[in-house]
């Protein structure tokens, strides 16, 4: 029985060889069809979550990402007299006589309507206000660190999209390794350094927008910068900030009298006298009746003589230097202190053009190009100089570190010498 059961399996693999083969090769065919089939599905997956991770990351990239900020720019022409076409009155119209005045003596109803139209004023700027604190590092009297918190007027002076831009005290804040902006309405921001112009004694930062909050934004109101070209004696004032120490302090008074022209490093400014006090740790600026800021606070320049009186730089003549720190332009100078010519000047000395360097600061660009105090600059590069302000806007055109070719006159011994000068133009600080 065994031998013939062994005869028959051997008689059916010799039969039916071809059935295992095909098994086996069919099952192989199987398996890389397969394996192609998971190996395509996978990479098709792949483009399609690369694609996908690309595509979000791109676009959460492009929500936390900070907006790019616009320019900002601050006008303020120069007011000129405007003269009338019209025919007057014929001369043969007698003129009437005017009517005599009706004057009446003050009531109390007066008095509350000025200091209520002072208040509502007051009111409406401060939105405008933050505070700004400044944190330095000191020494107590047993020489062990501490820090100490200074605090003074910022005011909210441009929306560039990306931050609140504030003008505030350089002076308060120079020293500082934090600068924190609290606003008003609430919330305290580490705030950003944008520039500074040391001599006039103001700084500008900013605070970002997404981090101030929806309550605060709500409520905020960007100050406008006025003229101050018009401002004359008797012209009221209102001061805000800090005037007498106190943060949304508030003082009202007029202007004393004319302004005065202030020449300082590579620029001019003109500056104002008030009836307030000049409290010496006073900060802030000035408004007028339209709620419009035309006045800086300054005791960089003050008048010590009469602690009644207190200075102020017009906002006109800072609204370039503002403007400049506004747009993180850096300031250039040569380092002088020059002063326009008058015309008398000018026509008695043969002169078309310039200003009169009146000193050279010691390791400036221009003291290390040779220019010297008495000399009058008359061109740089191919613009002709006609004034300060002119010589201000031609130098910041250019970038720091450009050199210039500035030509001079230095009159000495009956005799005028015409030269040029290479300066390499700097910061100005």
């Amino acid at each position: 029985m065994e031998e013939e059961e062994k005869k028959r399996e051997k008689l059916e693999e010799r039969e039916y060889p071809f059935i295992e083969e095909e098994i086996v090769s069919d099952r192989k065919k199987q398996q890389k069809s397969n394996l192609y089939h998971t190996i395509g599905i996978a990479f098709f997956f792949g483009l399609i979550g690369g694609f996908s991770f690309w595509s979000l990351t791109g676009f959460f990239q492009s929500a936390s990402a900070e907006p790019e900020a616009k320019k900002i720019s601050f006008v303020s022409p120069v007011p000129t007299v405007q003269y009338s076409n019209k025919p007057t009155d014929s001369p043969n119209k007698e003129t009437e006589k005017p009517s005599p005045s009706v004057t009446r003596e003050p009531v109390v109803s007066d008095y509350n309507r000025f200091y209520a139209a002072v208040e509502n004023i007051a009111r409406t700027v401060n939105r405008s206000i933050v505070t700004v604190t400044s944190v330095e590092d000191k020494l107590d009297w047993f020489n062990n660190p501490l820090e100490s918190q200074e605090s003074c007027y910022g005011v909210i002076i441009a929306d560039n999209e990306r931050d609140y831009v504030i003008l505030t005290s350089y002076n308060q804040i120079k020293n500082g390794k934090e600068v924190k902006v609290i606003f008003p309405q609430g919330g305290k921001y580490t705030a950003k350094y944008y520039g500074s112009d040391q001599e006039m004694g103001i700084a500008v930062i900013g605070v970002a927008k997404r981090e101030v909050s929806k309550e605060s934004k709500e409520d905020i109101i960007v100050a406008s910068l006025g003229e101050s070209y018009s401002l004359t004696a008797g012209t009221p004032l209102i001061a805000l900030g800090n005037p007498n120490g106190m943060m949304y302090s508030v003082t009202q008074g007029i202007v004393s009298g004319e302004s005065h022209e202030k020449y300082i490093t590579d620029y001019k400014l003109d500056l104002f006298y008030g009836d307030l006090s000049n409290y010496s740790k006073g900060e802030g600026f000035v408004v007028n009746s339209n709620e419009e800021i035309v006045g800086v606070i300054t005791h960089n320049f003050s008048n010590d003589t009469n602690n009644n009186i207190f200075t102020f730089m017009g906002i006109s003549r800072l609204k370039p230097v503002i403007e400049n720190l506004v747009n993180q332009n850096t300031q250039k100078g040569m380092g002088i202190i020059a002063y326009d010519i008058p015309i008398e000047y000018a026509n008695a000395n043969d002169l078309q053009c310039g200003i009169f360097i009146s000193k050279v600061n010691s390791n400036s660009p221009a003291y290390e190009a040779g220019l010297r105090a008495n000399d009058i600059i008359v061109s740089i590069g191919n613009e002709d100089v006609r004034s300060v302000m002119a010589y201000y806007n031609i130098i910041n055109k250019y970038k720091e570190k450009d050199v210039v070719t500035v030509k001079a006159v230095r009159a000495g011994q009956g005799e005028k010498k015409e030269k040029t000068y290479s300066v390499v133009l700097d910061k100005k600080k």
